[in-house]
């Protein structure tokens, strides 16, 4: 991955259901882009958010071409 890219929550993220995990229904249904690197974390700027967020690898993927 690299700053730029267009993803979207991985299977493991949707699957997570513990209360100290928070998503919106924009970064559910959405895709994000890729802002910046840092400390074992990915920042990304999820659509109707006004801050970016910071994610584990395993919680996001590139989103698909078809969905561009």
């Amino acid at each position: 991955m690299k700053i730029g890219d267009l993803v979207e929550l991985s299977a493991y993220a949707r699957k997570l259901k513990s209360a100290d995990y928070w998503y919106s229904k924009a970064q559910r249904n959405g895709v994000g882009i890729v802002v910046g690197f840092g400390m074992g974390f990915i920042d990304v700027m999820w659509s109707g958010k006004a801050r970016a967020a910071r994610m584990q690898r395993r919680e996001i993927k590139i989103a698909s071409k078809a969905k561009r």
